[in-house]
């Protein structure tokens, strides 16, 4: 065999077995020098030009069967290479899961530190640059995560293991973090997994595969494989839950039931109450509880109709509400466009304004969520239905709702269940929210209630 095709041949399949480019060349030179030695060797015994090189190529042996034996003593010279069940199907999912529970809270840690305090409030309020913000604590992971792939292409590369065994590691990444979400919105932040696919950060470490693959010319076959599997994970999620789309009435904002300051309610209080000792004692005296606006939006038809955060709302449509789900039932029933009368208490004065209902289009759904526990639920101590401190537990949101993320990310559960780090949960995700302009007939019935 001529010398040009033996190094040929063996070069070439020592980058078929996954050999770096770099090195294959370096090894396929080194392989020349020797092949050069065989053949001075066979001249300086007297051979032909010709029966030198035979036997150079002969000494040497198959250049197929050779770079196998190379590549092989390079896999066993490298832990990765001994170990690639362990190193590339396990460790790579572990890495993903220990970013995933470190990265976000150090870039949530590094702007919070970075901003000053009034900033920071105005940011987790849904402030100026709110989008910015979730985008960078997103990027953040979503930058660890090509990173991490990356690293473990690498790995696989100078370990010499083979494009099926960093195919196997991004698979099964892909398939891993099709389920992790990185969800910011304004007064929270969820890191965990869900149910519901997440097609990007799926589809990064099949894209570092093909990055790789790429460098290391490979075969069509392996790159065409390696571009229809990112096609799979890039391709757009369809639900089939078949669930129909509902409607219901709307005014936005979010809410709470107040109580007066007590000892007894301090110690024993409703999960969904807050308490406080400026509690109006005006109000104390025609009803023991009321619903304060905590946050609302601008565009909505509370904020249009007058209302502000920390109002307390005591009756509707002059019944009136001490308990947030009979507040919730008020406005669900009522059609897109009637008019709601509110009794508002506001800096020591009572006020009444009316609130034109809108529309809000939601889909009921079901939601089964594994997560770090501290994620799953707030941090307390105080053993009550939403602790994370608590193993097991059961709780039914009586009326809680969310309103200010971004209509994709808004989830209200009507009830939830979780045992450790399992956390399965029942209720409506928000599709749409529209304001709706009252009718005359219906203003003209507002103001005769008035």
């Amino acid at each position: 065999m001529h010398k040009d095709t033996l190094l040929a041949i063996f070069e070439l399949r020592l980058k078929e077995l996954g050999c770096p480019a770099a090195r294959a060349s370096r090894n396929a030179r080194e392989l020349a020098d020797h092949y050069d030695d065989l053949k001075a060797d066979a001249l300086a015994e007297g051979q032909s030009e010709a029966q030198a090189e035979a036997r150079a190529a002969g000494r040497l042996g198959d250049p197929r069967a050779l770079a196998d034996r190379l590549a092989a003593g390079l896999r066993q010279s490298s832990w990765w290479g001994r170990h690639p069940v362990i190193g590339f199907c396990l460790l790579p999912s572990v890495g993903i899961f220990l970013l995933l529970t470190i990265v976000p809270y150090l870039a949530l840690l590094v702007m919070k530190g970075a901003l000053p305090a009034d900033r920071w409030r105005e940011l987790a309020d849904g402030g100026p640059g709110y989008g910015l913000f979730s985008t960078l604590l997103q990027g953040s992971f979503y930058g660890s995560l090509a990173a991490l792939m990356a690293i473990v292409c690498r790995i696989a590369v100078r370990a010499v293991v083979g494009l099926k065994w960093m195919l196997a590691a991004c698979l099964l990444c892909s398939v891993h973090a099709v389920f992790i979400n990185v969800w910011i919105f304004p007064h929270g932040f969820f890191v965990g997994y869900l149910s519901e696919p997440n097609w990007i950060c799926a589809s990064i470490p099949l894209l570092c595969a093909i990055i790789v693959a790429a460098r290391q010319k490979r075969a069509a076959r392996n790159l065409t494989f390696a571009l229809w599997m990112a096609a799979l994970c890039l391709a757009p999620s369809v639900r089939a839950d078949g669930k129909p789309a509902l409607e219901r009435g709307w005014i936005g904002g979010e809410y709470k039931v107040e109580h007066p300051w007590s000892i007894r309610q301090k110690f024993f209080p409703p999960p969904e109450a807050l308490y406080d000792r400026a509690f109006p004692k005006s109000v104390q005296c025609s009803q023991k509880a009321a619903i304060k606006i905590t946050a609302l939006g601008t565009n909505t038809p509370a904020a249009l109709a007058g209302l502000r955060e920390g109002d307390l709302i005591l009756e509707v449509n002059h019944l009136p509400v001490t308990r947030l789900n009979n507040f919730r039932r008020l406005i669900d029933e009522s059609k897109p466009g009637h008019a709601l009368v509110l009794s508002v208490y506001r800096d020591g004065h009572p006020l009444e304004l009316t609130a034109t209902v809108g529309q809000e289009t939601f889909r009921p759904e079901g939601w089964v969520t594994f997560c770090v526990p501290s994620v799953a639920q707030p941090w307390r101590l105080i053993p009550d239905a939403g602790l994370s401190v608590v193993f097991a537990g059961w709780e039914a949101p009586r009326g809680l709702r969310y309103d200010l993320g971004p209509k994709k990310d808004v989830f209200d559960p009507s009830w939830r269940v979780w045992l450790g780090i399992f956390d399965n949960s029942s209720g409506k995700t928000v599709l749409s929210q529209t304001n709706a302009t009252a009718s005359p007939s219906m203003l003209k019935a507002a103001m005769a209630q008035m």
